[in-house]
């Protein structure tokens, strides 16, 4: 059997897949936790507040509005007037704008038109959202490998490093260097936040440590070093702390 086939047999069939998505469907408990992270997600901390103090019959309309803006204005350009003339098409295809047979036939085209509209700026989206997660699997790839290949052995200690990030990558610091026979340097740290920008600020952290190191004996001065260099560097509401032994 040829590669081409092999992929064949092995992509996933469209009715099983249905099927399998029909059975492990929870309808109120997936509904649920999808709109609480859409909200979570597009509505911002002030309209948080505000809905504290609106009735639970507003929410109902003022929510999705506010949803619908904020989804708006974070698509591109393009897709922002791909957006609107999927709505326009959609709106003069109802059946109150249609008279005649000749004209239902026109509407039934206007509705798929937009119909597909709005499949190709969900497929955008899908692609960007794809795009991204291989970009954060290839971080956290990139990550691991920066992990001390194999447990240190440093004698009259017993040492045991492990990590595993919350997200795709984090910033979780793990580390190990030995600077000679009888010096070794073990770093454990962790970013506030979570992310690839918590990923990066621990790959800068983890760089400078094992750049300087070699240069102090003293673990003070050491800290003291790491900690100017990254308030020089570092944006004003990162924080990290690291411990060295």
């Amino acid at each position: 059997m040829n590669a081409n086939n092999s992929s064949k047999y092995n992509e996933p069939r469209i009715g099983k897949t249905f099927r399998d998505d029909i059975h492990q469907l929870k309808i109120k408990d997936d509904f649920s936790g999808e709109y609480k992270d859409l909200k979570e997600y597009f509505l911002t901390d002030d309209r948080k507040e505000k809905l504290k103090l609106m009735s639970r019959f507003k929410k109902i309309f003022v929510i999705p509005w506010w949803l619908l803006k904020s989804l708006y204005f974070k698509l591109t350009p393009f897709r922002r007037l791909l957006l609107i003339a999927g709505i326009i098409l959609l709106i003069i295809s109802s059946p109150s704008n249609s008279g005649s047979k000749g004209l239902v036939i026109d509407a039934d085209f206007t509705t798929l038109l937009g119909g597909l509209i709005f499949l190709f700026i969900i497929a955008l989206e899908l692609k960007d959202k794809l795009h991204a997660k291989t970009e954060l699997e290839e971080g956290r790839a990139v990550q691991k490998a920066l992990m001390p290949e194999a447990i240190p052995d440093v004698s009259g200690w017993d040492i045991w490093l492990y990590t595993k990030p919350a997200n795709d990558v984090g910033g979780d610091l793990l580390d190990f260097l030995k600077l000679s026979e009888d010096k070794v340097c073990i770093s454990v740290g962790d970013v506030a936040g979570k992310g690839l920008s918590a990923a990066l600020l621990m790959a800068k952290l983890q760089s400078t440590i094992r750049a300087i190191v070699p240069d102090y004996n003293s673990l003070m001065e050491l800290g003291e070093k790491i900690n100017r260099i990254f308030c020089r560097d570092s944006l004003p509401k990162a924080f990290c702390f690291v411990s060295l032994y």
